[in-house]
Protein backbone atom coordinates (compact mmCIF):
# COMPACT_ATOMS: atom_id res chain seq x y z
CA UNK A 1 0.00 0.00 0.00
CA UNK A 2 1.42 3.58 -0.81
CA UNK A 3 1.83 5.77 1.74
CA UNK A 4 -0.67 8.82 -0.03
CA UNK A 5 -3.18 5.28 0.79
CA UNK A 6 -1.94 5.00 4.92
CA UNK A 7 -1.56 8.82 5.12
CA UNK A 8 -5.67 8.50 4.12
CA UNK A 9 -6.72 5.51 6.19
CA UNK A 10 -4.74 7.28 9.49
CA UNK A 11 -6.40 10.79 8.64
CA UNK A 12 -10.06 8.87 8.15
CA UNK A 13 -10.12 7.31 11.21
CA UNK A 14 -8.86 10.18 12.81
CA UNK A 15 -11.62 12.33 11.57
CA UNK A 16 -14.09 9.48 12.18
CA UNK A 17 -13.27 8.73 15.82
CA UNK A 18 -13.66 12.73 16.19
CA UNK A 19 -16.94 12.93 14.88
CA UNK A 20 -18.25 9.66 17.05
CA UNK A 21 -17.21 11.27 20.00
CA UNK A 22 -18.68 14.18 19.59
CA UNK A 23 -22.87 14.03 20.60
CA UNK A 24 -23.91 16.82 18.30
CA UNK A 25 -22.68 15.08 15.09
CA UNK A 26 -23.58 11.23 16.07
CA UNK A 27 -25.73 11.47 19.60
CA UNK A 28 -26.66 7.57 19.27
CA UNK A 29 -26.34 3.90 17.49
CA UNK A 30 -28.42 3.62 14.60
CA UNK A 31 -30.66 0.35 15.23
CA UNK A 32 -28.26 -1.70 12.27
CA UNK A 33 -25.21 -0.55 14.49
CA UNK A 34 -21.69 -0.12 13.13
CA UNK A 35 -23.54 -1.33 9.19
CA UNK A 36 -26.37 1.65 9.87
CA UNK A 37 -26.94 4.40 7.45
CA UNK A 38 -25.61 6.95 9.66
CA UNK A 39 -22.48 5.07 10.33
CA UNK A 40 -21.49 4.78 6.24
CA UNK A 41 -22.67 8.64 5.92
CA UNK A 42 -19.56 9.56 8.24
CA UNK A 43 -17.10 7.02 7.29
CA UNK A 44 -17.46 8.45 3.78
CA UNK A 45 -17.58 11.95 5.02
CA UNK A 46 -14.25 11.48 7.30
CA UNK A 47 -12.63 9.89 4.01
CA UNK A 48 -14.06 13.13 1.71
CA UNK A 49 -12.45 14.95 4.52
CA UNK A 50 -8.85 13.62 4.63
CA UNK A 51 -8.69 13.53 0.61
CA UNK A 52 -9.42 17.21 0.86
CA UNK A 53 -6.98 18.01 3.25
CA UNK A 54 -4.24 15.96 2.07
CA UNK A 55 -4.98 17.46 -1.77
CA UNK A 56 -4.35 20.89 0.46
CA UNK A 57 -1.19 20.05 2.04
CA UNK A 58 0.11 18.42 -1.18
CA UNK A 59 -0.77 21.53 -3.50
CA UNK A 60 0.73 23.62 -0.88
CA UNK A 61 4.21 22.10 -0.99
CA UNK A 62 4.11 22.36 -4.50
CA UNK A 63 3.33 26.15 -4.75
CA UNK A 64 6.31 26.62 -1.87
CA UNK A 65 8.48 24.76 -3.75
CA UNK A 66 7.79 26.54 -6.62
CA UNK A 67 8.26 29.56 -4.75
CA UNK A 68 11.14 28.74 -3.47
CA UNK A 69 13.05 27.42 -6.97
CA UNK A 70 11.76 31.31 -8.24
CA UNK A 71 13.47 32.74 -5.32
CA UNK A 72 16.59 30.97 -5.69
CA UNK A 73 16.24 31.67 -9.74
CA UNK A 74 16.11 35.32 -8.85
CA UNK A 75 19.09 35.37 -6.87
CA UNK A 76 21.32 33.80 -9.09
CA UNK A 77 20.62 36.58 -12.22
Amino acid sequence: MSKHNDDLKNISAQILAAMLSNPHIYSQVSDEGGDGNMEQKLVMTSVEIAESLIECIVGNHRHREIEITSRISSLKT
